[in-house]
């Protein structure tokens, strides 16, 4: 640890300012845990089982119904506010905007997902928290679907309600009921062809024609001929393979569009939404525990690691954390994500002391290890943070930027390169990211003898629109060449290796490399014409002692002129002073 790191961790413990106010200590929170949500809240511990329990039915009717993945390997906090008052702080932080008329949001985060509502809003706050859990699971199992069927199925399952002792999803939605009485429906070549970049997704009027539409086509496929139910994975899973939606529609549905269109236009005149509804008992839903009151810390951890995961609210997470940091300063996870939050400010210094208290007290994020390996490596220390990275990677096997440190240890450090090259092509296989990690593979490629694998992928990284990317990728490829030339010339092919060095000195931009050129081809071009040079005055010695001396005298003028070795020219001098007595 450098010298003043110890005054920075004083100074550190200042605290941040943010516009959501701390939760007071006086404040009545309890904790619930009910599967892998984990529901914070204000309001009774009978409202809260409530909320648990219902959240527990739509994920099971859900499964029900679908075949999505409904198994996350990441925690979803939930937090519920009693009243719009104590709400809007936290969701106008999230959002980015004062007083947008949302009773609910949803968070997906790199180390939890995250839902805050309030409970004073009748039906809105469920149905906005249904919508976004119907897209985490749907992420969880296509990853991006079509964007009509990723709204479509989110509304549809937005309206879950359990009454009684029943649950029922695809409740009419009056409004889209109403758009659909009033107005014509889409082309479906042209509806399936909206993206996110699409006016009609963009545009409030048009986007309330598209999410109408989207919701009605998907109440059809799961409510009308029990084929087309069937049929609607067997789509997704075409489309996920790289069909379009035309061969798509023929090779499972046995149709086209216009064919598609007129079953969805049939069935929106008849509008006939009918539910699906289920007797609790068809779900297998686990009994919901007591509510107790929440842990302080816990509370203002996770409110921190939420605001921490959503992009300009780090004032906000750095407030909560702190304060954790004060009541609980042998917390790891905290120390992670406020040494995070310093390498965002690009304050080295800083983050290095967090992430070795993450790390010394024993953190379960990746980041912690990475962001103090990185640290050791500014400062040279790369054993230890190799070790780090080692550490990481078998926290969190899919890291891709674990692994792509891991193998960047490797570049320019001595010894095998084999568990740097495996590393990086892990990180490569995990997330298709060309830049430092393809460099740095390639490097290693050269390193290893691995010169097809090194020239495979240069040609493959060039092809990139990276300005930048494309410079350095050809930056490597030159390197990899020149390693080749200077192993061609150690086993004596010399001319073939300096026409190589030649072509590669007139392309590369680097200084370092061309001073490196420069050396070595003006070496080499000395130690030639020193050859040549030995060469002919051996000639002119044998010459002489054959008794032809004139001959020798000529062939000692020719090269006396390109002779610029002092040394070696008065040699020369004397030799031929020598010749030209006996010619005489």
């Amino acid at each position: 640890m450098r010298v003043h790191a110890l005054l920075l961790a004083v100074l550190l413990t200042l605290s941040a300012s943010a516009a959501v106010p701390l939760p007071s200590s006086s404040d009545r929170w309890l904790a619930l845990t009910a599967g892998e949500f984990r529901i914070f809240s204000n309001v009774s511990p009978r409202q809260t089982r409530q909320l648990a329990t219902d959240l527990l039915r739509m994920r099971a009717a859900l499964g029900k119904l679908t075949r999505l993945n409904l198994d996350s390997k990441l925690p979803t906090y939930v937090f519920v506010f009693r009243n719009g008052r104590t709400f809007a702080p936290y969701r106008d932080a999230l959002i980015g905007r004062e007083n947008v008329p949302a009773a609910g949001v949803f968070l997906a985060g790199r180390i939890a997902n995250f839902m805050i509502m309030r409970a004073d809003e009748e039906g809105g706050a469920g149905r906005v928290i249904y919508h976004e859990l119907t897209h985490h699971f749907l992420r969880n199992t296509v990853g991006d679907p079509p964007l009509w069927l990723n709204e479509g199925l989110a509304e549809y399952y937005s309206t879950f309600t359990a009454k009684g002792g029943n649950v029922s999803v695809g409740l009419p939605l009056p409004q889209h009921v109403k758009w659909l009485r009033d107005n014509q429906l889409a082309p479906l070549e042209d509806h399936f062809a909206v993206d996110r970049q699409s006016r009609e997704y963009s545009e409030t009027p048009r986007q309330v024609a598209f999410y109408a539409q989207s919701w009605a086509l998907v109440h059809y496929l799961l409510h009308g001929p029990r084929d087309r139910h069937d049929q609607l994975g067997q789509f997704i899973e075409q489309l996920r393979a790289g069909k379009s939606h035309e061969e798509a529609l023929r090779t499972t549905f046995g149709t086209d569009y216009a064919a598609l269109e007129e079953e969805l236009r049939s069935s929106v005149r008849k509008r006939t939404f009918v539910p699906m509804t289920y007797a609790l008992e068809e779900l297998q839903v686990p009994a919901v525990g007591e509510a107790t009151p929440a842990p302080r810390d816990e509370l203002l951890y996770a409110l921190g690691a939420m605001f921490f995961s959503n992009r300009g609210t780090e004032a906000e997470a750095e407030a909560l954390l702190i304060e954790l940091r004060r009541i609980h300063p042998k917390h790891a996870e905290v120390h992670a994500l406020i040494a995070h939050l310093h390498r965002q400010r690009r304050d080295a210094l800083a983050a290095e002391v967090s992430s070795e208290r993450a790390v010394s007290l024993g953190s379960q994020y990746v980041f912690a290890y990475v962001e103090y390996g990185r640290a050791l490596v500014a400062c040279g220390e790369i054993a230890r943070a190799r070790q780090l990275f080692e550490h990481a990677t078998r926290l969190d096997p899919n890291d891709a930027y674990a692994w792509a440190q891991l193998g960047a240890t490797y570049v320019g450090a001595p010894g095998d390169v084999t568990p740097g090259i495996a590393a990086l092509e892990k990180s490569l296989s995990l997330e298709e990211a060309w830049g430092d990690v393809t460099l740095n593979l390639i490097q290693l490629y050269a390193r290893a003898g691995r010169r097809e694998d090194a020239r495979r992928l240069s040609e493959i990284a060039i092809r990139g629109t990276d300005p930048e990317v494309t410079r350095l990728s050809l930056e490597a490829i030159w390197r990899v060449q020149l390693r080749m030339a200077e192993e061609q010339y150690e086993a004596g092919q010399h001319a073939e290796a300096i026409e190589t060095m030649r072509v590669i000195l007139a392309r590369t931009t680097e200084a370092r490399v061309k001073a490196h050129l420069q050396k070595f081809i003006r070496t080499h071009d000395e130690n030639v014409e020193r050859e040549r040079q030995m060469d002919a005055l051996r000639a002119v010695i044998a010459t002489s002692k054959a008794g032809k001396v004139a001959e020798a005298l000529r062939l000692l003028d020719a090269l006396l002129p390109t002779v610029s070795d002092d040394a070696m020219k008065k040699n020369l001098e004397k030799l031929r002073r020598e010749l030209g007595s006996r010619s005489r």
